[in-house]
């Protein structure tokens, strides 16, 4: 697989997930979600990591550190 195959792939992918977050109202992110004990907040800061975690392998960046809060208190 490609450079740009990968690429292709995440642009489809956080366009996806874009349509679904963009939905979220202020009040759901305590919500739980289907992933017990992770609420909305935990489950979109999971995501959050994930892609600094992709931006980092991608740029030869340091790992970043995956249990902050990358949401902080106003995820919108």
């Amino acid at each position: 697989m490609s450079t740009t195959d990968v690429m292709q792939w995440f642009d489809r992918a956080t366009f996806a997930v874009e349509q679904v977050v963009g939905q979220i109202k202020p009040d759901q992110f305590d919500a739980p979600t289907p992933c017990p004990p992770w609420s909305v907040h935990d489950l979109l800061n999971h995501l959050v990591s994930g892609v600094e975690m992709f931006t980092a392998i991608v740029t030869g960046a340091p790992p970043p550190d995956r249990s902050l809060d990358y949401l902080g208190a106003d995820p919108l």
